[in-house]
């Protein structure tokens, strides 16, 4: 029958009336050309030699019932052999004819399949060249009404000696049995094969059972929002699916589950499942970017506002979703996190609040110093910074906005600053010693940041220089001369120079020691009477 459909009725009624087809056959179609194209299809369709057992697979998914709730696909890898079966719809044989026979022929509409019966089946054909006379494919299928057994084999090494027997047999219970008898590749090979296609397939789509292992056993909890796709210019709602993986560092973009390509991630990985109507080019390496495709990002996104409802937003978790969102872009062919559907809503549900967004070090450098203040920043990985500034600002304004200046030292004003009769903070005239002696920061700021984080010092490169801010509101900078006050400010002086260790003393008592050694102008504090 070749390419030709009109001729298909008309070869469904003579097969069931138990004749030939071959005329049928010879009268609508040029052999040379249907040899041309079963060629390709068969032997170059795809390059490498375990598609085809991917693709039965697939073809298995595509017949599943649309209220089937617990879809199983048995497969079995022997050293000679390959064997599927399912419990799906079946096959009559005007669906043998039309899906097996006639490439290019297919039925699917992108309402609910993802194989290419017709053309992906094709590929299986090349088997059969391997051994002639040996190896062969035998389709066993069924529905409530009919069932038939296909095998096809060829008598030589040419798309010209393919042939196929077809006979009807007695009707089972509907589903479809497919089994190659070949020299298998290694078979660990090609379980490890199908794997790598399959594991990221929702179990609700299908369980893929393999050697009796269970490939895409569910791995965390499956979100999901159904979108309008436009199908043969009707609408039609199909549900985009998201699961977060946390112990993976990949993006994977699946067709149904099916593996089509995948990103390196930081912090998180993620499958997320397109429907039929996001449709996939000859190849399955890439999708193909239509109205359904944005439409299909749009009910990831929003599959991802329904994941981030249901977490617990601690500090870890936000760095770590803020981070990965960003990484998206590449993965659905993005260039700002504006061009995202939904990103609104998920900055809504993830950030509620914040208004500035910093990388983890000045994160370090700034929380302890603004303290409160930075409740309204939220931290990221560098390379995220400049994708969410395209929201909110950085850490310059935040600076700006909390910090409020008095004064700007040299080394040596802000020492006569603290040494000066009447000098408001007594506490700092130690540390001003050192900042003078030792000539590290450029400038020293007086500010205020009230209410004062757990630091009173803040080091800060300004681009020619590093700076050093003292907030004057914090406790150690704060009232009369105190030994402790003072200390403490010192450590934290060393601390900025990354030689906290050199002065960590861990006992009340050596602290004190420390303090009449260190700075011997100051009084030593009486003990305590007991009484």
């Amino acid at each position: 029958m070749g390419l030709r459909k009109d001729s298909l009725e008309k070869a469904v009624e003579v097969i069931r009336k138990g004749g030939k087809v071959e005329e049928i056959g010879r009268k609508t179609t040029d052999p040379r050309y249907l040899e041309k194209i079963l060629r390709e299809e068969a032997i170059k369709q795809f390059d490498d030699k375990r598609r085809p057992l991917l693709e039965i697979i697939l073809n298995s998914i595509d017949a599943r019932p649309s209220q089937a709730t617990d879809y199983q696909i048995h497969v079995n890898i022997g050293h000679t052999s390959y064997a599927t079966s399912d419990n799906g719809i079946g096959m009559g044989l005007r669906d043998i004819l039309e899906l097996l026979i006639i490439p290019f022929s297919t039925e699917k509409t992108g309402l609910e399949q993802i194989g290419k019966f017709g053309v992906g089946f094709l590929s299986a054909f090349n088997y059969c060249f391997e051994h002639p006379g040996i190896s062969h494919i035998i389709v066993d299928t069924s529905t409530a009404q009919e069932r038939y057994r296909l095998k096809f084999y060829a008598t030589g090494k040419t798309i010209g000696t393919l042939r196929m027997k077809l006979r009807r047999k007695r009707p089972r219970k509907p589903g479809t049995k497919v089994r190659i008898v070949r020299s298998m590749p290694d078979k660990q090979e090609v379980f490890n094969y199908l794997k790598e296609h399959l594991e990221t397939m929702p179990s609700y789509v299908a369980r893929i059972i393999v050697n009796q292992t269970e490939l895409n056993k569910l791995q965390g909890q499956w979100y999901s929002s159904s979108v309008p796709m436009e199908i043969g210019g009707k609408s039609v709602y199909q549900p985009v699916g998201i699961r977060v993986v946390h112990d993976s560092d990949t993006i994977t973009l699946t067709s149904q589950g099916v593996r089509v390509k995948s990103f390196h991630s930081r912090h998180r990985g993620v499958v997320i499942s397109f429907p039929p109507a996001v449709q996939v080019p000859e190849g399955r390496d890439e999708f193909k970017i239509d109205a359904n495709y944005e439409r299909g990002v749009e009910g990831a996104m929003l599959a991802l506002g329904e994941y981030l409802k249901s977490q617990e937003h601690t500090p870890e978790f936000i760095r770590a979703m803020a981070t990965f969102i960003p990484e998206l872009l590449a993965a659905f062919n993005r260039g700002t996190l504006s061009s995202l559907p939904n990103i609104g809503e998920i900055s809504a549900i993830l950030l509620p609040g914040k208004k500035y967004v910093v990388f983890g070090a000045d994160h370090h450098l700034l929380a302890p110093f603004l303290g409160n203040a930075m409740n309204s920043a939220f931290v990221v990985d560098p390379h995220a910074v400049p994708y969410w500034q395209e929201f909110y600002e950085n850490s310059e304004a935040l600076l700006r906005a909390v910090i409020v200046h008095q004064e700007k030292f040299t080394a040596d004003s802000f020492f006569q600053f603290a040494n000066a009769e009447g000098n408001p903070y007594p506490n700092l005239r130690h540390m001003a010693s050192l900042v003078s002696g030792q000539r590290t920061f450029g400038a020293v700021h007086l500010v205020t940041v009230d209410p004062p984080g757990d630091a009173a010092l803040m080091s800060r490169a300004t681009g020619v220089s590093t700076d050093l801010s003292v907030n004057t509101r914090h406790p150690y900078v704060q009232g009369p001369l105190d030994a402790r006050k003072v200390y403490g400010l010192v450590c934290q002086y060393y601390q900025l120079l990354d030689v906290q260790r050199a002065l960590t003393i861990k006992k009340a008592d050596g602290v004190e020691e420390r303090i009449r050694t260190e700075f011997k102008y100051l009084t030593p504090r009486r003990p305590a009477v007991k009484t």
